[in-house]
């Protein structure tokens, strides 16, 4: 997703900087490219965001914004009444909006240094009511003022996009993306105003990050696979084609793991046995984040289902994602490419020729190498029928996309190619062939990992 959509689509978006840096600029340019109106709710009066707005040469943003102040008297009636009296009026304000946007500008503005206990209150009620007036609400945060972190931390279990930006020079803007609920295809850009009312905003590569650059060539992640996990372990390398990706399997040891996430991988994948059910499990995230590490680390247990709670705890601990040992394979590639910013499994099936759903085996065995070279996951059922097969009630069963079957007719066998299907899935079929034929016997399972073996 790009940043614009994953932005426009945010319920709750903070933008975090220095007072330098041009917030105020980029909310205009933001509404500009949206084509949509906001209510702006400020703690300045009204004269002072004119003329900040002036002075910032952004003639036209009065046309995207309802700049709205509170009263000139807030702050007296804040000490007298605390915020009570504040969630009303705020109420009253989002609520008569016709606009679709709600933008709290410079937060921090909103309490002195003795509201640091009234932060997190006044942030779930501001989210109750955006929420309640069915309104997106962005909000800037200088992070030079007393209570930024505190603001910035209750804000946490509520955005879906966060943003820092960073003077560069005197005209440019870093802006990169701290927090993002979406995959976002690049995490660093750089925004300047070349003239009054016009807006540049580019991806910013940088060589410590993982992206794609413009020409689409791939810096080469590094990938290290763990664990106890053996299967797994030999299921999960095949996916890594070995020119798109370095990776390294390394022994389940706590010393090795360690010494290997203090390289700064991108992903590390730990594949145990374990049912993993203790607090244990997220040492390594936790070391990735206090050490600041790019890491994300993927977890396969030897639990036999991951609930979606199981997968929030791990997300909240920092966890890239967690899986069973049986795991869904698209929904495992679907992460990775997620995790990872690169689309490295769906180009790969893009490229599959078109297949008829029965073929002749000369044609099932290209396409076999086909799916091995390009690192599509496979899994081969062969069976031995006694009665000549049902061609369309084969084909029923291979409904899916890239499924496909083979029928050699001088050893009354039928081979059915499944894409993104493991052998553990192997029963369906199974039971899906016996209704085609009840005396059909099941010969053999292969995945595409000891085909290729």
């Amino acid at each position: 997703m790009t940043f614009l959509n994953a932005s426009k689509h945010a319920d709750c978006f903070g933008i975090q900087s220095k007072r330098e840096a041009p917030m105020l600029a980029f909310l205009y340019y933001l509404l500009q490219t949206y084509n949509e109106k906001a209510v702006v709710i400020s703690g300045f009066e009204k004269k002072y965001f004119s003329k900040m707005t002036a002075a910032t040469k952004l003639q036209g943003i009065n046309a995207y914004i309802d700049v709205v102040n509170l009263r000139s008297d807030w702050k007296i009636n804040k000490q007298r009444y605390r915020y009570g009296f504040l969630y009303k009026e705020l109420e009253i304000m989002i609520s008569k909006s016709e606009y679709p946007i709600v933008i709290l500008h410079s937060i921090g503005d909103f309490f002195e240094f003795q509201d640091g206990n009234e932060v997190e209150t006044f942030v779930d009620k501001l989210i109750n009511i955006c929420n309640s007036a069915d309104k997106r609400l962005i909000y800037t945060l200088d992070t030079d003022q007393e209570l930024s972190s505190i603001i910035s931390k209750a804000f946490h279990n509520h955005l879906d996009l966060e943003l820092s930006m960073k003077k560069e020079d005197n005209q440019h803007t870093l802006v990169s993306i701290n927090h993002s609920i979406e995959s976002v295809r690049y995490n660093s850009y750089r925004f300047f105003m070349p003239k009054a009312d016009k807006f540049v905003f580019e991806t910013y590569l940088k060589d410590d990050e993982l992206k794609e650059k413009v020409e689409d060539k791939l810096i080469v992640p590094r990938i290290i696979l763990t664990g106890d996990d053996g299967q797994n372990i030999e299921r999960i390398s095949y996916f890594f084609n070995k020119e798109k990706f370095d990776l390294e399997v390394v022994e389940p040891s706590m010393s090795s793991i360690l010494t290997k996430l203090m390289s700064n991988p991108h992903m590390l994948i730990y594949a145990t046995k374990e049912s993993f059910h203790d607090e244990r499990r997220y040492e390594l995230c936790n070391s990735a984040k206090e050490q600041e590490l790019r890491t994300s680390i993927v977890y396969i247990t030897g639990s036999e289902f991951v609930r979606n709670s199981d997968k929030r705890m791990a997300v909240a601990n920092f966890c890239g994602d967690m899986f069973e040992q049986n795991f869904n394979i698209e929904a495992f590639v679907t992460s990775l490419e997620k995790i990872l910013k690169i689309p490295f499994y769906s180009k790969s099936l893009k490229t599959l020729p078109t297949m008829d759903k029965i073929v002749k085996t000369e044609y099932f065995e290209n396409y076999k190498t086909e799916c091995l070279k390009s690192n599509i996951f496979f899994t081969q059922l062969t069976y031995r029928y006694k009665k000549e097969i049902n061609k369309e009630a084969l084909k029923s069963i291979l409904s899916r996309f890239g499924d496909c079957a083979t029928i050699i007719s001088s050893q009354q066998k039928v081979i059915l190619l499944l894409l993104n299907t493991s052998i553990h899935q192997s029963h369906i079929f199974n039971e899906k062939m016996r209704e085609i034929d009840k005396d059909i016997i099941f010969i053999q399972g292969d995945e595409s990992v000891s085909i290729n073996a």
